[in-house]
């Protein structure tokens, strides 16, 4: 993570910002983080990349994802 970050950071110039997603409500707690940022940082001239290290299930029946930290 500390050189996808670097590269991020010192070849492209981003900012970036490093989220551990909770063990509990892990879903919740991800979409509430997305859309603190979007709410902050709503205009054409920002990117969100969000890159995610960790497990997911998705459950077809009902089309949603659970992810695990």
């Amino acid at each position: 993570m500390n050189d996808l970050a670097n590269v991020f950071q010192n070849t492209f110039g981003f900012e970036v910002e490093e989220y551990n997603i909770p063990g509990y409500n892990s879903q919740l707690a991800l979409v509430g983080k997305i859309n603190s940022w979007a709410s902050e940082y709503n205009n054409n001239d920002n990117l969100l990349i969000v890159y995610y290290a960790g497990h997911g299930l998705y459950h077809k029946k009902s089309r949603q994802l659970s992810l695990s930290p």
